[in-house]
C-alpha cells in the first residue's frame, strides 16, 4: 500500500491527466506486492550472505507469510497438523524450522510465491507500457520492477 500511494500521490501532483495517474496506481500496486512476496521468499530461503538473517528466519519467528499461508492451505493429513503444532508453540526448534521448509518445499509454495510476482511484474510493466513517456523512463520503470522481483536482500 505504501508503494502504491507513493505513485498514486506522485502521480496526482505531476499531472491531471487520470490515465497516467491510474496506470501509476496500478503499477505501484503491483511494485509494493512484488516487494513483499519478495520478502516472504527471503525470509524463509533467502542466502544467509545476502539477507543477514538465518535461512527459515521468518518461520523461526512464526511470521504467516504468503509461502506459509499457501502450504497450510494445501496441505492434507498429518502435514496440517505438524505445520499448526509448529506454528502454535512458543518457541520454534532448528529442527522444526527444517521440517517447515521441508514441507514448504514439497507442496510448491516457494514456486507458487515467485509466478505470483511474475504476474505481478508482467502487470506493473503494462500498467506503464502504453504512457507517453519518454524511453529512458520506460526502461528505468521496467528495471526498478525486475530489481524487485529478483532481489536477494
Amino acid at each position: 500500500a505504501l508503494i502504491r500511494c507513493a505513485l498514486h500521490v506522485g502521480a496526482l501532483l505531476g499531472t491531471n491527466d487520470q490515465k497516467i495517474v491510474q496506470s501509476f496506481r496500478k503499477y505501484g500496486e503491483s511494485l509494493g506486492l512484488m516487494f513483499q512476496i519478495r520478502d516472504d521468499i527471503l525470509g524463509i530461503c533467502g542466502d544467509t550472505k545476502f539477507t543477514g538473517k538465518p535461512v527459515g528466519s521468518d518461520i523461526l519467528r512464526k511470521k504467516n507469510t504468503l509461502p506459509v499461508i499457501f502450504a497450510m492451505e494445501q496441505l492434507k493429513g498429518k502435514d496440517v497438523l505438524t505445520l499448526s503444532n509448529i506454528y502454535h508453540k512458543p518457541d520454534v526448534t532448528e529442527n522444526e524450522v527444517h521440517t517447515v521448509l521441508d514441507i514448504i518445499e514439497r507442496v510448491g509454495a516457494i514456486k507458487y510465491a515467485n509466478d505470483l510476482a511474475q504476474k505481478h511484474e508482467k502487470i506493473a510493466i503494462n500498467a506503464i507500457k502504453e504512457l507517453k513517456i519518454s524511453s529512458e523512463v520506460h526502461v528505468e520503470l521496467r528495471n526498478i520492477a525486475t530489481f524487485l522481483l529478483t532481489r536477494e536482500h
